[in-house]
C-alpha cells in the first residue's frame, strides 16, 4: 500500500510541474504536449469515476491557463483548486 501512494505521490508531482509548463508556455500550440502528458498520466492514477471527473476539469481548466489568455490567473486558480480536490481524494483513498 505505501509503494501505491509513494507512485501517486510522484505522479502528482510530475501532474504539477507540466501544467506549471503549459501556464508558462508561450501559446497553446506550445502547451500542448505538456497537456497532452498530463492526459497520458490519467490511466496510471485509476481514478474512479468522480475523479476522472475532476481530472477532466483539472486538465480544462489547465488548457484554458495556458498560453497567452485573458484572465489566466482566473483559470490558473480554477485549475489549482480542481487539482487540490483531486489529490485530497487521492490521499483519502490510499
Amino acid at each position: 500500500m505505501e509503494y501505491h501512494r509513494e507512485s501517486i505521490i510522484e505522479i502528482i508531482s510530475k501532474i504539477e510541474r507540466l501544467f506549471e509548463a503549459a501556464i508558462l508556455a508561450s501559446n497553446k500550440a506550445a502547451a500542448k504536449p505538456f497537456l497532452s502528458e498530463i492526459r497520458s498520466l490519467e490511466v496510471s492514477l485509476n481514478l474512479t469515476p468522480y475523479l476522472r471527473i475532476v481530472f477532466n476539469e483539472f486538465l480544462a481548466y489547465a488548457e484554458n491557463a495556458s498560453g497567452q489568455v485573458k484572465e489566466k490567473e482566473h483559470w490558473k486558480a480554477a485549475a489549482e483548486q480542481s487539482l487540490f480536490k483531486l489529490t485530497s481524494d487521492l490521499d483519502n483513498r490510499s
